[in-house]
């Protein structure tokens, strides 16, 4: 699953690779990653998708959910924990299990 947030920013008004993510688990920060982790750019995950879809005649479509890559490791999740991401420019999500 994912948690998607409000806010939406264009391409031209984020540094993707440049963008810092802290994320807390049950308030206490667990760790923290930068969007290059991300192939070094979590666009480029998004253009490799598109080109390796593009092979089996597949494209994506204005409006889809793609999710790039993720900023840190995973993270085990027990019942009752409460997860926080806090991104510099692109705003707060917050999930409980």
């Amino acid at each position: 699953g994912a948690v998607l947030g409000g806010k939406q920013l264009k391409l031209a008004d984020i540094d993707l690779p440049a963008e810092r993510m802290e994320i807390f688990k049950n308030g206490m920060k667990i760790d923290e990653g930068y969007g290059e982790a991300v192939l070094g750019n979590p666009l480029a995950a998004v253009v490799w998708l598109a080109r390796s879809l593009d092979e089996y005649g597949i494209n994506l479509k204005k409006g889809e959910v793609v999710l790039a890559g993720s900023l840190t490791k995973a993270m085990d999740v027990d019942a009752g924990d409460v997860f926080e991401a806090h991104f510099e420019n692109l705003g707060s999500v917050k999930v409980e299990f």
